[in-house]
């Protein structure tokens, strides 16, 4: 490796080392340098961030954001989504819950359009 190399290796640690030390700091109700600063992405902006940036684009880092949120699969049965129907503009599945949801490629939210369970007995 040349020292070029090195250096950036060691600056990318170093800001790694920092974004950890106050997401910690914040955890532990002390006071960081500054609130830690997440983010989600719709699929829509990235979309067009990758197709302006390329495909490489990361907005972590990009945008230098201290954590990546992650959205856990809540459903109450860990299964993959049924594709019941899917065309260039819309996608439409059936998730765990047995939720029918459509996503549409140029809307930035999905549309929820039924659901197999509509109340507390039917959960049995």
């Amino acid at each position: 490796m040349s020292p070029e190399s090195d250096q950036v290796n060691n600056s990318q640690i170093s800001r790694s080392l920092i974004k950890i030390e106050r997401i910690r700091k914040a955890l532990s109700h002390e006071e960081p340098d500054r609130v830690p600063v997440g983010e989600f992405f719709w699929s829509g902006f990235l979309r067009r961030c990758r197709k302006k940036w390329g495909n490489d684009f990361d907005p972590y880092r990009h945008f230098d954001l201290d954590y990546v949120v992650i959205n856990p699969n809540m459903d109450p049965r860990i299964q993959p989504f049924e594709v019941i129907e899917q065309t260039d503009q819309d996608i439409v599945v059936k998730t765990g819950f047995g939720a029918t949801i459509r996503r549409r490629k140029d809307f930035p939210m999905p549309r929820y359009e039924t659901f197999s369970v509509n109340r507390p007995e039917e959960m049995a």
